[in-house]
């Protein structure tokens, strides 16, 4: 597909500063015709348009729900909205995510166009160590998934995957770009620079508790997809996405780009020793010659690079002993706190339209 309109959704809750600078910094990076869409999801107190700089003009739309949807439906909402619109490329952007990059609307439409296998794009090349070079102007790295403050999506594969899965309370920016890579396109990172403008705040036992149950739900999900062995799928301390098909072929490909192994053992301790609720992190000196980000570490005579981050804290899918006991109390803390009972993922779902 030709890609010749980009449009941007900004998703909003409250923080009517922090939008504010976000709109400005669009107002002076985009080309003047490109469809904007705000989604303020249910913001309390509610800002006026004109308080947080949202321009009159034409192009520019405001999207106002009574109540906070959730970020996912919020998200969903946005991309429809910029579909209805005609755009090839759909944009999204958190209420933080403040675009310095001069031009860079004209600039994703380029490489769009350029790279007709790139389905989805993010920012901030250098923030991604694990990725597969494609050289060319302008060019992107390959990687597996990107944060999700601040992407863009072809049109093309949006039909193809939709848009955020609204069962996830977390995660859904690694489930979007898995989904991505399972119809055949590439997610890539290039250097637009995009600042996370995130004022920052302790997060409280309601969020934690939301990131530990979404980290549940996707990991049932893709082991449910993909007939694993439930939660304990993998190996220890490989991450278990490794263990997916898709993670497989990009992890082959990856390993052959840069002329490496991956997954060592790990010298430094034993795995068996990890307690629940410890964290055990791998040090990798980094090595003079080596390319740069790449962490490595080598064990005899062969460079192996490194993943092995322990975080057994059940607030994410790498971890040692005790896992089954770290799911059961991300389930037993979020039925505690919200008094929702966690009975797994349900397949299928329409990820075209919100819950």
């Amino acid at each position: 597909m030709e890609i010749v309109k980009l449009g941007v959704s900004v998703v909003a809750r409250n923080r009517p500063d922090t939008l504010r600078q976000t709109v400005a910094a669009l107002v002076t990076t985009i080309a003047a015709d490109v469809p904007v869409v705000v989604v303020d999801n249910g913001s309390d107190p509610l800002w006026t348009r004109e308080e947080v700089g949202i321009p009159l003009a034409e192009n520019w739309h405001l999207i106002r729900n009574t109540e906070n949807r959730g970020l996912s439906c919020a998200v969903n909402q946005g991309l429809a909205a910029l579909y209805d619109l005609g755009c090839d490329a759909l944009v999204h952007l958190d209420d933080d995510a403040l675009v310095t990059t001069a031009n860079w609307s004209t600039w994703a439409v380029e490489i769009f166009q350029n790279n007709p296998k790139l389905g989805l794009l993010v920012p901030n090349m250098g923030w991604y160590p694990e990725h597969i070079a494609h050289p060319g102007l302008p060019g992107y790295n390959e990687i597996r998934w990107g944060l999700g403050f601040a992407w863009a999506i072809r049109r093309d594969v949006y039909d193809l995957i939709g848009g955020y899965d609204t069962q996830l309370l977390h995660q859904q920016e690694c489930d979007f770009g898995l989904r991505v890579r399972m119809a055949n396109y590439d997610v890539g990172a290039t250097h637009i620079d995009v600042t996370h403008n995130d004022p920052g705040r302790e997060p409280n036992e309601l969020s934690k508790a939301r990131e530990h149950i979404g980290v549940v739900q996707y990991v049932d999900k893709w082991c449910g997809y993909f007939r694993g062995l439930g939660w304990n799928y993998g190996t220890v301390p490989v991450y278990r996405m490794q263990q997916w098909p898709p993670d497989q072929e990009w992890y082959r490909r990856f390993s052959k780009a840069n002329n490496i192994e991956l997954n060592p053992p790990p010298p430094q301790y034993r795995v068996e020793d990890v307690q629940p609720g410890e964290r055990v992190m791998q040090i990798v000196e980094m090595t003079t010659g080596q390319p740069a980000d790449a962490r490595r570490i080598m064990i005899g005579d062969t460079w192996y690079f490194c993943i092995v981050e322990l975080r057994n804290e059940y607030a994410h899918w790498a971890r040692g002993t005790g896992y089954l006991d770290d799911r059961d109390r991300a389930i037993t803390k979020w039925h505690e706190l919200t008094g929702e009972k966690y009975e797994g993922y349900k397949w299928p779902v329409n990820l075209l339209k919100c819950a």
